[in-house]
């Protein structure tokens, strides 16, 4: 079957920015566009793929070829356990919390959110809200939400290009300025918002509830492992020229951050900027030719 070549998934968000989706997709709209989906696999929601005639319902009724597309491991989760985006930010998003496995799974039947960011682009006055400066039980924070303005407490950190900023589960976050992320985090679409700007519902008591005393560093890495915990690996990979990758029969997911070149396989695929591929777990190692930066997320 080789690469699958996976088809985005174009979302409006109130703080959505058709030029900085164009600097990465190099796709124009007059909408608000502040989100996309890279890949997603759930009842809900499936990605489609753009370079076969299959779809993901007909590869998840064939047990055997779901095997070698998404691995082993993939049978032990309801839903594909990894949800990809990236964000075209221009203003604030909401300061916003996610919960835990537990909490989700007791409260909202889902797997809990622990997520990253990857900075891709980040003008000079662009901020993340990541944490608290000290720590706080639920009742002091509640009462500051009540009583309070809540952002004087919080961690504000200067973002630039190559950051990644790793967001815990229980951790309040928010991102103001111009900005694309690269987000990769589980399968989940709970949030708790605290604050909003666009007038949407919030989650105080929920968000109280989930919220964890995290204590987050912004880390700089330009190549290599970004970050690997128990629920996603993501690494950086630079190429000039010509270069084997091993998935050790893991599905793996690509996006490439810049440049171009192509897959060598039996139909050579031309990849370029703002492209998602699936490698299938089948696939042990694979080649690609070009100038590129290349985003690879495994589970």
């Amino acid at each position: 079957m080789g690469p699958l070549i996976i088809k985005p998934i174009y979302l409006e968000k109130p703080w959505g920015n058709s030029l900085l989706l164009y600097k990465f997709k190099e796709m124009y709209t007059d909408s608000n566009v502040g989100e996309v989906i890279e890949f997603v696999l759930d009842e809900n929601n499936k990605s489609n793929i753009l370079n076969k005639d299959i779809n993901m319902d007909t590869i998840l009724k064939d047990k055997k070829l779901c095997k070698r597309i998404f691995g082993k491991s993939f049978f032990l989760y309801k839903n594909f356990p990894i949800l990809i985006k990236t964000l075209f930010i221009n203003g604030e998003i909401s300061l916003q919390v996610h919960p835990d496995n537990r909490y989700a799974r007791k409260h909202e039947k889902s797997f809990g959110k622990n997520e990253m960011w990857y900075v891709l682009y980040a003008d000079e006055n662009t901020y993340a809200k990541i944490g608290l400066k000290c720590k706080l039980n639920k009742n002091a924070l509640k009462k500051i939400i009540d009583e309070e303005d809540i952002t004087k407490y919080l961690k504000v950190v200067k973002i630039k290009s190559g950051d990644i900023i790793n967001i815990p589960a229980g951790t309040i976050h928010s991102v103001t300025g111009k900005a694309i992320l690269y987000e990769v985090q589980q399968n989940s679409n709970i949030t708790y918002r605290i604050k909003d700007n666009n007038n949407r519902n919030l989650h105080i008591e929920k968000a109280i509830a989930a919220f964890k005393n995290n204590y987050i560093n912004v880390k700089h890495k330009e190549v290599g492992t970004l970050i690997k915990n128990n629920f996603f690996k993501v690494k950086k990979v630079n190429i000039y020229g010509k270069k084997k990758i091993k998935t050790f029969n893991k599905c793996t997911i690509i996006t490439v951050a810049n440049g171009m070149g192509k897959i060598i396989s039996a139909s050579n695929i031309e990849i370029r900027k703002g492209m998602t591929l699936l490698i299938p777990a089948y696939i042990n190692s694979y080649s690609i030719e070009g100038n590129l930066e290349l985003l690879l997320t495994s589970y």
